[in-house]
């Protein structure tokens, strides 16, 4: 059985404590470029500007995995929401980089309400956009991303489905993609650069006291399709 609040506090250690090692070695980078930029030769300058710049995508990925460390002892403030106005306001977030390129297709989401964290639920739409931002490639002949999200009354409980119509991915490499830190085409490799996006979007509807499916989709959505499951 997983001690949830003492790993939560190690990787909040382990993401501080990075933070600045890291920080030190990118200062003494820029400090290297300012100083000696005169004397140094175009490789050593490339090799600098490299450093600085792995360093602003670490401090990312360092930010993502402090952010995931705090959902296992996280408490979730429920209050009514407005599915539909919540997912226009994910689409408008200035954290979404590109997003003119997606289209959104929301489907019976007019006037749904249901009870549960506000702030949490739009983390986990937030996440599914950047994923397909960054992963999907459109699969239709005018090269365009779309998205359907779907809400439906299953057995008295809320069903919201989330797919893109990025190129189909192989369904034994579902289970590779949950995991944090790992890639679809080196699933059998640890890759740093990957992110902790839909490993987030699965802890954040566990605290959300929901269920979290991952399956290939269909017709002209083959991407990967997501259905989130809340309790009424």
């Amino acid at each position: 059985m997983i001690d949830e609040p003492a790993l939560s506090k190690l990787l909040q250690t382990l993401a501080h404590d990075l933070r600045g090692s890291l920080g030190a070695n990118a200062t003494f980078a820029k400090m290297l470029t300012e100083e000696y930029a005169d004397v140094l030769d175009e490789r050593a300058l490339r090799w600098l500007c490299l450093m600085s710049n792995e360093y602003a995508k670490s401090q990312q990925k360092l930010d993502g995995l402090n952010e995931y460390a705090r959902f296992f002892n996280y408490q979730p403030r429920f209050e009514t929401c407005d599915v539909k106005n919540m997912l226009n306001e994910c689409l408008s977030d200035k954290s979404l980089q590109n997003i003119s390129i997606l289209a959104c297709h929301l489907d019976n989401c007019n006037g749904v309400e249901i009870v549960s964290d506000p702030e949490l639920l739009s983390m986990v739409f937030l996440e599914l956009f950047k994923n397909t931002l960054r992963h999907a490639k459109p699969a239709n002949e005018s090269g365009s991303l779309e998205c359907d999200i779907a809400y439906t009354n299953v057995n008295h409980q809320h069903s919201i489905s989330y797919v893109d119509n990025g190129t189909a991915i192989d369904g034994k490499d579902i289970d590779f993609i949950l995991l944090p830190f790992k890639a679809v085409k080196k699933a059998s490799h640890d890759l740093v650069n990957c992110g902790l996006g839909l490993s987030k979007v699965k802890q954040i509807v566990r605290v959300l006291n929901g269920k979290i499916e991952f399956s290939l989709g269909r017709k002209s959505f083959k991407g990967l399709q997501v259905t989130i499951t809340l309790p009424i």
